[in-house]
């Protein structure tokens, strides 16, 4: 079986913004540095395997498609035109990577606050 190898708009794109960081943050809404400690911390629970037919989406591009739709509110309908990724396939990465980034991220930046806290 021959792997199908997808070569859409991400695949130029994400290294030619990252040599422009203004670019990068307002397509973004964040630093590359930002992204890529969000990526570093994220990519053990968003990476897919490969399967017998084709690579899979990056974790790279999981991220990004998540961002876009959180940062935009622009409909899967929009996304998968610009990432060339079906619909569907849109809906699950958001829903999966949004339950990722909560799970990861709960505790680490929206600890529980204190009795302290509040009286502070």
């Amino acid at each position: 079986m021959r792997i199908v190898k997808k070569i859409g708009q991400f695949t130029t794109f994400f290294e030619n913004i990252r040599q422009y960081p203004d670019k990068f943050f307002e397509y973004y809404r964040m630093w590359i540095s930002s992204f890529d400690e969000l990526l570093k911390t994220l990519r053990p629970h968003i990476t897919k395997n490969t399967t017998e037919f084709r690579n899979p989406i990056s974790a790279e591009e999981r991220l990004t498609i998540t961002l876009r739709y959180l940062s935009t509110g622009t409909c899967f309908a929009v996304l998968k035109f610009d990432f060339c990724v079906g619909r569907i396939t849109i809906g699950v990465i958001v829903k999966d990577t949004c339950k990722v980034i909560w799970s990861t991220l709960n505790s680490k930046e929206m600890p529980k606050p204190t009795k302290e806290d509040w009286e502070q």
